[in-house]
């Protein structure tokens, strides 16, 4: 079953189109569901995540700005144990 990975960006954040690459990497190396959420797009969202994007969501566990490849790997080995 592929492991969920949420990316909570915002239109025009380079950071976020940095993190969706990295992230397209490892779900070719992983069994991976990539959801990308505009946090723009709700008021809620906008309000918690806005000033955050990049916000990498994973297991339950959130990864915020700046967030590199290394971090990503290591998020999704404790997820997959």
């Amino acid at each position: 079953m592929a492991q969920l990975v949420t990316l909570y960006s915002a239109p025009g954040c380079t950071l976020c189109r940095a993190v969706l690459e990295d992230l397209e990497l490892l779900a070719a190396e992983h069994d991976l569901e990539l959801r990308q959420v505009d946090v723009t797009s709700d008021p809620r969202l906008q309000e918690r995540y806005l000033l955050a994007v990049p916000v990498v969501e994973l297991a339950g566990t959130l990864l915020t700005a700046p967030i590199s490849l290394r971090q990503l790997r290591s998020a999704l080995a404790a997820a997959t144990g």
